[in-house]
Parts: structure tokens; C-alpha cells; sequence
């Protein structure tokens, strides 16, 4: 970077934060390192928050982490001109000031529903499930809750079948199997985009129970481009424009409210419909490529 030909003055540079891919250890420094050496080349430098909010933990490894990742965040937010977070700016503490800040959720590699694709008729198909990646060091408790969840669903249609794809699912079925053993499931492991596209059309409802739904969560959102109900929690960090597709929320922490809701979604037509004609609406106006890219370039002032 320090050698580039022609240098950095005049530059638009999109610097993208994800502090675990900074730093194995969670602590971005080499970050705001580079942001710096960008700024004093004179670089036009906008960061793009992936991770908008700190990473959590109790103990004293994991609070000496937030510190850091907050730190850096705040100098680097000073170093910039425009941030761009995922979430609402309301949900984030670590921000000196909203002048220079913009929220734009994700994308997804999830292709956009053809909506001529998929109707209402499919519900009298066999009722599946999804659940689109398990969080490392979390598979029991993420499994125990989908299997709360799912109780009141299993009362109401007996032959509710799970499907669990994407990033650790496959090293979290001993753990899925023991706490699903009685539920008809399959584990599919990562999946190319267009085999996550079949599995998320085929299903009824996405089951969301990696924390709160929020606009930067890509496996949240992939299930509104495929125009799947998705039933999970709302916490601080859920709001505009996720809220106005076809979620169906909770408070955190309610796994009996969540059972209920997933119940809703999948034995209620009507209630299906309009979630789906929701995504499908949320999808053109806020998550397809095309509006997220205008969004992008209106903040950036091109």
C-alpha cells in the first residue's frame, strides 16, 4: 500500500472492518494502522462497519477485546469521511456523532426469488423448516433453543421436517442430532448460492436463533431474498429497513413467544402470504444489489 503507483491522494478507498479478519486474536489494530497510512496519503477514506458493534463477552480476555475493538472503530470513524454501518445508528454507542454515518444493510448470494416461482399452493407440500448456520462454541444452546421453538409447531403439523445448511452446521450435528433426535433432520453443511436458494424456497419459514435479527446479519437476509417468512428475536440492534419485510419478532430471549410465532407462520395462509409478498417488496427497495449499490453511491456523494 505505502508503494502503490500512482499514490493515494484523491483516492476513494472503501476500507471494510471485520475485526476477526484484522486480527485472529479479535484485536483490529492493524486496522487503524492502515487506516491511518491511508489517510496521511491522502486518501479519500470511507469504512464500511460489517461488524457495527463490539464483540461481547464476560470475561477479562473479552472485555479488554471490546475496549480494543471499540477504540479502534472511534479512530478510525475520525479518520474517515463517511462510515457505513449495518444496523440502525440509534444501536450504536461507540459512534463521537451520526454527521458522517449511513446505514445500509447486506446483500446476499442468495439470488432473488422469481416471484412466477414460488405460490401459495406450495404450503400443502410437506412443511420444512430451515436453519441457516450454527455459531461456533454455540451448537448446544442454539440447538436447545430450536428444538423449544419448534414444540408448538410439531403439535399443530406432525410431519415438520428441519433442514440445517451453511457455516458450521456440519460440525455441530453430533449436538443437533442429540438435541433433534426426535424431529425428522437433515444437516446439509455449506452450500453453494443457488443450493442455499432450493433449500430457503422449499422451506416455510427460516428459524433465526444466532441473537437478534438485524440488517447485517447476510443469513437473515438471505431468506428475504428468497421471499421466506423469517421468525427470531428483535434486540437493540433490529430496525428499519429489516423490520419491514416478512419478519415475524419476538422480544429476546422469549423462546415461548418465538415457538408460538413459528407455530403462526407455518399453520396461517394468510398470515404467510403476507410476509412473503413483504420480502419480496423489501427485497427491490432495500436488499437487492441495485438498491444497496444507489444507497452506497448517494452516501459517497458519486
Amino acid at each position: 500500500m505505502w508503494s502503490r503507483k500512482p499514490g493515494w491522494a484523491g483516492v476513494r478507498v472503501l476500507l471494510q472492518y471485520t475485526a476477526f479478519s484484522w486480527s485472529r486474536s479479535g484485536l483490529p489494530l492493524p486496522f487503524v494502522l492502515t487506516a491511518l497510512l491511508l489517510r496521511g496519503r491522502g486518501a479519500r477514506l470511507a469504512v464500511v462497519y460489517h461488524d457495527s458493534l463490539p464483540h461481547e463477552g464476560s470475561s477479562p480476555v473479552a472485555r479488554l477485546r471490546k475496549a480494543a475493538q471499540g477504540a479502534v472503530m472511534r479512530w478510525a470513524y475520525r479518520l474517515s469521511d463517511l462510515a457505513v454501518l449495518t444496523v440502525p445508528l440509534a444501536s450504536v454507542s461507540w459512534l463521537p456523532d451520526r454527521r458522517r454515518a449511513v446505514t445500509i444493510p447486506v446483500g446476499s448470494n442468495v439470488g432473488p426469488l422469481d416471484s412466477s416461482s414460488r405460490t401459495p399452493s406450495r404450503r400443502s407440500e410437506e412443511p420444512i423448516v430451515a436453519v441457516f448456520g450454527v455459531t461456533g462454541g454455540h451448537a448446544r444452546p442454539e440447538a436447545t433453543l430450536v428444538a423449544e421453538a419448534l414444540a408448538p409447531a410439531r403439535n399443530s403439523m406432525p410431519g415438520l421436517r428441519l433442514v440445517f445448511f451453511g457455516s458450521g452446521t456440519r460440525e455441530a450435528e453430533p449436538t443437533i442430532r442429540e438435541f433433534l433426535g426426535g424431529i425428522p433432520t437433515e444437516v446439509l453443511g455449506v452450500l453453494a448460492p443457488d443450493g442455499a436458494q432450493e433449500v430457503l424456497e422449499r422451506a416455510r419459514a427460516l428459524l433465526f436463533v444466532r441473537g437478534a435479527v438485524a440488517g447485517g446479519r447476510t443469513t437473515a437476509v438471505a431468506a428475504i431474498a428468497a421471499g421466506t417468512p423469517l421468525v427470531g428475536f428483535a434486540g437493540p440492534t433490529t430496525g428499519s429497513p429489516i423490520t419491514e419485510a416478512g419478519v415475524y419478532l419476538v422480544p429476546y430471549g422469549r423462546t415461548d413467544l418465538l415457538g408460538e410465532a413459528l407455530r403462526e407462520v407455518l399453520c396461517d395462509a394468510a398470515l404467510w402470504n403476507d410476509l412473503h409478498e413483504r420480502n419480496l417488496a423489501a427485497m427491490a427497495q432495500h436488499f437487492s444489489w441495485a438498491a444497496i449499490a444507489t444507497r452506497l453511491l448517494e452516501a459517497l456523494g458519486e
